[in-house]
């Protein structure tokens, strides 16, 4: 008991030094709070009113005094510590076990190396490095993905000044191989959707037998936006035979080439799925692609000062005609929301929009002359807002022959498909019945689902290379082996039968896409260009 006696002070001796505490307080005008609680002259009390800009002085320092603070104890001493009472503790002694963990140390979640202070204290400065450092560190990867982007952008358009892109045209009149680009493009609140497109300087080289300038990689002569009908993949605009035709003459043109993914890419658009997502994706790929990180567009500014952009046009075939129609009727009714992506004029193929939708946007239609009830329809809507004017229609030249060498001329830059090849290819329309002696189509192929899948099948990509024993390359016909990479495998499967069925349908010219006349509706694009 009296060693106990000795560690501890007597009671006589607490009163005594607690009584010269308030003696001090008192001296010094606290009322009796202890000199070490200091009060933050901002919020203190009185009946006068400090001046703002004293007061923000006053909030500006505290600020800074307890970021000092907070620095102090990021760095404190992991070994030695000095306790509430004075006594310098090695460690986790037991001061911090005394004091049910009131002084321990707390650790910081990022840096468990150091500390970011004792008790209460320390636990408050976790709470404020969480509230800002993890929305940082997420904003951190958008801010990454935009100067990447931007970088790797202006990497190919000086590469394009050097012409290191390569013999990609060669004459006018010959097919683009595309290289190819898909980019997911992600707008809050939970908007995704994924695009594809042919970026203009990875397309073409600089020389005489092109019309492309090296000035137009950066700001294109035009976007044109391709929407599928039901069924049809985003992707088979780069490779279907009809879809490669339509790329490669926009592309000679200076045009970029994109093409949107559906919410379900074996179904149809649906506006209540897509309309508002194709918004906001057009809006945010056309600001990314011409502003990049900046303020500044690549096509410079417009009369108000403001950024300008390439004329934008659209091009929708079937179910993709009609939403593009909603679209340009929902523009009409509220432009704002859409700037910048406001169609210039767009081209509706094999579709008659559904009543009800009106717009002013310069439209030309084709329609096939198979297709009776279809034309009469937008014939009427033509006339409507009058023929020749921002309305026109064209039409197609009607049934095609399949002759022996059909294949071969329609993949002539592929080396795959050979006289040989196409002459048996027509051989078996013929066995099969589904060409006639003259070679006309006798109903319409998508009545002949199996013969016809009987046909393309013989020439799977598989079977061809198990024929072929590794000695050449094995590609879907009209497949760039730069085009092939970034095909999924469904794609790819769709590609193994594309080529023969689009052919056929056009053949039948009834209802499919089709890249005839389409010369027509580039002139007409360029007629109603508008840089916005």
């Amino acid at each position: 008991m009296q060693g106990a006696n000795l560690a501890q002070p007597s009671m006589a001796h607490m009163i005594d030094d607690q009584n010269k505490r308030k003696q001090n307080a008192t001296k010094n005008g606290t009322n009796g709070s202890s000199s070490d609680h200091n009060v933050s002259i901002a919020y203190a009390g009185g009946s006068g009113r400090q001046p703002v800009l004293h007061n923000i002085a006053n909030l500006i320092q505290h600020g800074i005094q307890s970021l000092g603070s907070f620095a102090d104890d990021l760095f404190i001493s992991e070994d030695t510590s000095e306790d509430i009472n004075g006594t310098t503790t090695v460690g986790n002694g037991t001061p911090d076990d005394d004091d049910n963990g009131k002084n321990r140390k707390i650790s910081c979640y990022c840096l468990p190396c150091l500390s970011c202070g004792r008790g209460e204290r320390g636990r408050t400065n976790v709470r404020t490095v969480s509230t800002l450092f993890f929305p940082l560190f997420l904003l951190s990867f958008f801010l990454l993905d935009d100067f990447g982007r931007v970088i790797m952008r202006n990497m190919r358009i000086r590469n394009y000044g050097a012409a290191t892109f390569g013999d990609s045209i060669t004459r006018k009149d010959s097919l683009v191989n595309p290289v190819l680009r898909r980019k997911v493009v992600n707008e809050f609140p939970g908007i995704r959707r994924e695009i594809l497109f042919v970026p203009l300087e990875l397309t073409v080289n600089v020389g005489e037998d092109t019309e492309v300038d090296a000035k137009l990689v950066g700001c294109p002569r035009g976007v044109l936006f391709l929407f599928h009908g039901c069924s049809r993949y985003a992707a088979s605009f780069f490779y279907s035979p009809q879809g490669r035709k339509i790329v490669a003459m926009a592309n000679r043109r200076g045009i970029v080439v994109v093409a949107f993914e559906k919410n379900d890419e074996r179904g149809c658009w649906e506006w209540e799925e897509d309309g508002e997502v194709i918004r906001k994706t057009g809006k945010k790929f056309l600001k990314s692609r011409f502003l990049g990180s900046g303020t500044e567009s690549l096509c410079g500014q417009d009369e108000n000062g403001e950024a300008a952009y390439p004329p934008i046009w659209a091009f929708g075939a079937s179910s993709g005609g009609s939403f593009i129609s909603t679209l340009a009727s929902k523009m009409k009714e509220t432009p704002e929301e859409y700037t910048p992506f406001l169609f210039s004029a767009m081209n509706v193929q094999i579709m008659s929009p559904p009543e009800g939708l009106d717009w002013d946007i310069p439209t030309i239609f084709t329609v096939m002359e198979g297709d009776a009830q279809t034309s009469e329809r937008v014939n009427q809507r033509v006339n409507t807002k009058f023929q020749g004017g921002p309305f026109h229609m064209i039409k197609t030249s009607g049934r095609k022959n399949v002759n022996p060498n059909h294949f071969a001329k329609v993949f002539e830059d592929d080396p795959q498909m050979t006289l040989a090849i196409s002459a048996d290819i027509h051989k078996a329309l013929l066995t099969m019945g589904i060409i006639d002696p003259t070679n006309r189509l006798t109903s319409d192929p998508r009545q002949s689902v199996d013969a016809v899948a009987s046909i393309w099948e013989k020439y799977d990509m598989a079977v061809r290379g198990a024929t072929s024993k590794g000695e050449q390359e094995v590609l879907p016909f009209g497949v760039d082996h730069t085009m092939i990479r970034p095909l999924r495998p469904d794609e790819m499967y769709d590609a193994n039968s594309i080529w023969l069925i689009e052919e056929l349908n056009v053949a039948w010219d009834q209802h499919e896409i089709t890249a005839e006349k389409f010369e027509e509706v580039l002139e007409f694009f360029s007629d109603y260009s508008r840089r916005l």
